[in-house]
């Protein structure tokens, strides 16, 4: 059921047009990126991995599609934990996440992909929850991360609720640029920008 969207509504053809669209609000922050950098990074190269994976699987929503949105989505965190931890753990941990998207998809098992989407900020929020700087950023990030869950469960409702204007998982979206950006202030605030990811 999770494949049935409510805003379903094509737009010069395209199908799940909101849904497709809402995607472009994920790659600003890889533009962001670039144009700050002045290169492409593994962080700014990741976001915009997922920008195209998830508009490939909301034109057509099914579980085979869903694949490299999910590859897109744990991997892009373990990146953003790269600056936190020893290379050869990220490795092994990039690794895993991937393993564990074709896991889920062989045994319908979310566990170990849940893990990993969990442990990988609540690691960083235990590395600088010491750093009173970042504390009130770090808070944040992880309210949007809960709001981002919220508006993905009450799709249909806010949709309803909007008189069918917008549904859930395209503010969800759009929430997901605002918390992309406070992570990339928060690696600016900690000097983790001023030197790429630690691979």
């Amino acid at each position: 059921n999770y494949h049935n969207f409510s805003d379903k509504r094509s737009i010069l053809g395209l199908p799940n047009a909101m849904n497709v669209g809402s995607n472009l609000f994920i790659l600003l922050p890889a533009i962001y990126l670039l144009h700050t950098q002045k290169k492409m990074s593994l962080l700014s190269s990741h976001i915009i991995y997922l920008f195209l994976a998830s508009s490939y699987y909301h034109i057509n929503p099914t579980n085979k599609s869903i694949v490299p949105d999910m590859v897109g989505v744990v991997t892009l965190n373990i990146v953003v934990l790269s600056y936190f931890i020893d290379p050869y753990i990220f490795i092994m941990l990039y690794v895993l996440g991937i393993f564990s998207v074709f896991y889920w998809y062989k045994t319908n098992d979310l566990r170990l992909y849940i893990a990993i989407l969990l442990g990988c900020p609540l690691y960083i929020f235990y590395k600088l929850y010491d750093n009173k700087q970042v504390r009130s950023q770090l808070y944040t990030i992880i309210i949007l991360g809960i709001l981002l869950r919220v508006l993905e469960h009450n799709d249909s409702y806010i949709y309803k609720l909007s008189n069918q204007t917008i549904s859930g998982h395209t503010l969800k979206h759009i929430l997901a640029y605002v918390q992309l950006m406070n992570i990339i202030q928060l690696l600016k605030n900690t000097n983790k920008l001023k030197r790429p990811p630690q691979t």
